[in-house]
């Protein structure tokens, strides 16, 4: 004999964008201009257009490891810069 199965939603049907992140272009364009332009050029070609850091050193002219202390610093910029965003609030 056959039961008909329960159902368990999955996700919440009144707001299914309840929990998803917002992305405001604005604020990240002016976190990203606070960097100089190579930190800002290896960042995004890093963690935006998801390159290895063989072809950012070579589209970049510069050495990988160069290239890796950009990207470090970069990050650790952008973290400040959103730290005092959130204490600040």
């Amino acid at each position: 004999w056959r039961r008909t199965p329960t159902e368990t939603p999955l996700m919440d049907h009144d707001d299914p964008t309840a929990n998803e992140p917002t992305f405001d272009a604005g604020v990240w364009q002016r976190r990203l201009a606070g960097l100089n332009a190579s930190q800002r050029t290896a960042v995004v070609m890093r963690h935006v257009l998801d390159l290895p850091i063989a072809e950012i050193a070579e589209a970049m002219g510069r050495p990988e490891g160069t290239v890796k202390a950009d990207i470090s610093r970069g990050l650790d910029k952008l973290r400040t810069t959103m730290n005092a965003e959130a204490h600040s609030g």
